[in-house]
């Protein structure tokens, strides 16, 4: 039985590679030009780069779903429909509340930040830039610490700031006005996406422009108005879920995730240039999710009933498995009664001359071994094995749950989470 599961996902990532000088079943070139349909829809341009919890993922999902059912599978998501929604905490973002007045003139929020973790107190006061005084804000000019500094790699300004700040709370600031008027760039910008520091004052970032029209005589008095209001940004990612029920006491789980990078949103893009462009992700992870598919008709038309069998396209994968660790937390079937997990992520780019194929998890079970003696002579292709059952991959939720998995790979190449990872390289 676990030969012949094995057996049909081997078929799948070798039958494309096969030379077309060679005799084809017909059934062999149907499934060869449907596993390329899957991949060019999949990566198009209309779908963003499936980013999670975006239109393109929407278009996606109801793109596999569809597939699904055409197989004969039946949905296992929640309340037994085909999707199993998940929350995406994008972080922090500056909500509309969030105001500066300096003077009297309020400033464009292009030209200032609340510094993350920043209490919502409202400041409103009369400080003057040269005075350090009990109850009114501080400001800090940045200039000479960075001009100290510029040769030093060792300085975070970060850290640097945060002590500026604890201290300023501690002698009695109200608040920390954060500023740069000098010619070394500090880099500062707005990131919801880590976990802040606690400040006890409002601390507020103000660009060099706007410095310079308002702090250059550190005599004058100012008017000073401003709040720091966040809010935590939302999405909704989706899992598709789909079964084949053969009355069996134990279930298959084979997954693939379906989602990749949009436009690089998410700071996950290996590409540097200044461009907003789509990333496709056809190998990742278009082709693991044309894989699934027809490994999904393969067993619903097989005589392999001895198991059923779970199909799982996860989103959120690219954020940190989000998918897979929601759906192992809110499992649809009983984790207990699984004999193993299959991963399929990145399949699509057998490498010509070496035809090595990366087996993940191959010490999670005993039975890998005996799996895969019979097909270690097999002089087609090479089997490259790695016993961890972790990795940056949905299999490793799985594994985390004490389920033996198994993970395909065909291996990285230089439009890995770029833009030019593109259906015409499949």
């Amino acid at each position: 039985m676990l030969r012949s599961v094995i057996a049909c996902v081997a078929a799948l990532l070798f039958l494309p590679c096969i030379s077309f000088s060679q005799r084809l079943r017909k059934a062999d070139l149907a499934v060869i030009a449907t596993l390329e349909k899957h991949v060019n829809f999949l990566a198009a341009d209309r779908l963003e780069g499936r980013r999670a919890g975006t239109p393109g993922e929407n278009v996606a999902k109801d793109y596999i779903a569809e597939q699904f059912q055409a197989a004969g599978l039946v949905p296992y998501g929640d309340n037994k429909t085909w999707f199993q929604s998940f929350p995406i905490d994008e972080g922090l973002s500056i909500a509309p509340g969030s105001f500066l007045q300096v003077n009297g003139h309020a400033i464009d929020s292009s030209h200032f930040f609340p510094f993350p973790g920043s209490p919502g107190t409202a400041v409103e006061a009369e400080p003057s830039i040269a005075l350090r005084e009990t109850g009114m804000p501080w400001f800090l000019n940045l200039k000479e610490m960075l001009a100290i500094h510029k040769d030093n790699p060792h300085f975070d300004l970060a850290d640097f700031i945060n002590l500026q700040a604890a201290d300023a709370a501690k002698k009695g600031a109200l608040a920390l006005v954060v500023y740069n008027t000098g010619s070394a760039p500090d880099d500062l910008s707005f990131s919801g996406k880590t976990e802040p520091p606690a400040f006890k004052i409002p601390v507020i970032y103000v660009d060099k422009p706007t410095a310079l029209q308002y702090f250059a005589d550190e005599s004058t008095p100012l008017t000073l108005r401003f709040k720091a209001v966040f809010e935590h940004k939302k999405r909704t990612g989706h899992n598709v879920v789909g079964y084949i029920n053969n009355g069996a006491s134990s279930t298959i789980i084979c997954g693939a995730h379906f989602d990749h990078l949009g436009y690089g949103e998410d700071d996950n893009s290996l590409y540097r240039g200044t461009g907003k462009l789509v990333h496709n992700g056809a190998d990742d992870n278009a082709s693991g999710t044309a894989a699934l598919i027809e490994l999904a008709k393969m067993l619903k038309d097989s005589r392999l009933r001895k198991n059923n069998y779970l199909f799982i396209a996860f989103s959120g994968e690219e954020l940190g498995l989000f998918g897979s660790k929601f759906y192992t937390s809110h499992p649809t079937t009983d984790l207990s009664q699984v004999n193993y997990m299959i991963n399929l992520d990145m399949v699509g780019r057998l490498n010509d001359s070496t035809k090595t194929l990366f087996v993940g998890g191959y010490g999670t079970s005993p039975a890998w071994g005996n799996v895969f003696a019979a097909v270690r002579s097999d002089p087609s292709f090479t089997n490259k094995f790695d016993s961890s059952g972790t990795g940056p991959s949905d299999h490793t939720s799985f594994y985390l749950k004490n389920i033996p998995v198994l993970f395909f790979f065909t291996g990285v190449h230089p439009d890995y989470h770029r833009p030019s990872d593109d259906a015409d390289k499949i």
